[in-house]
């Protein structure tokens, strides 16, 4: 059984973004609201740090979130 995919999370990501549409809210917390394009963004950053740190294609990466979107 192979452990690797032929997609990643950015392309899901953005598939997402495409299909509801770039400016509409993906996420509401309390008086605050993002769009896919801000979820967009801030993933890039995310990503540019990580590339910056040293981590390349197909890196695994986990997070932990308390109680966090």
């Amino acid at each position: 059984m192979s452990t690797t995919t032929d997609w990643n999370l950015a392309e899901v990501w953005e598939m997402c973004a495409e299909i509801r549409g770039s400016e509409r809210t993906a996420l509401v917390s309390g008086e605050r609201r993002l769009s896919w394009a801000d979820f967009d963004r801030r993933a890039g950053g995310v990503a540019r740090a990580l590339l910056d740190a040293g981590l390349g294609h197909q890196s695994k990466v986990a997070e932990y979130l308390y109680n966090g979107n």
